[in-house]
């Protein structure tokens, strides 16, 4: 190893990653379960999905096993981002499921 003082922080920034990915899947969750179950179930999905990655980095020994299923994830988090970027969201659309949501 060229230096181990690279790795550790590598280890550090992994670590912190991860943190933010399971938050991420809580919020996505939060946020898309008022306009659809399964849409927020798909993003939780594919954000678990993607923290697969973790695992590529402790047990490189599964990459070939994982290496289908992250693509699979970068697909999915990929398309999702386009949607939001070009369609957007309609706030008011979303209010009114947020407030049937809450009323159910």
């Amino acid at each position: 190893m060229a230096s181990g003082l690279l790795f550790r922080v590598s280890v550090a920034v992994e670590q912190i990653w991860l943190v933010c990915a399971v938050a991420v899947a809580l919020i996505l969750c939060v946020l898309l379960r008022p306009v659809s179950k399964n849409l927020a179930l798909l993003a939780a999905f594919f954000n678990s999905v993607s923290i697969a990655r973790f695992v590529l980095f402790l047990a490189p020994t599964y990459a070939a096993m994982i290496f289908p299923i992250l693509v699979l994830a970068f697909i999915g988090e990929t398309s999702l981002c386009l949607w939001l970027i070009v369609k957007g969201v309609n706030v008011p659309k979303w209010q009114h499921q947020a407030s049937v949501g809450r009323a159910a």
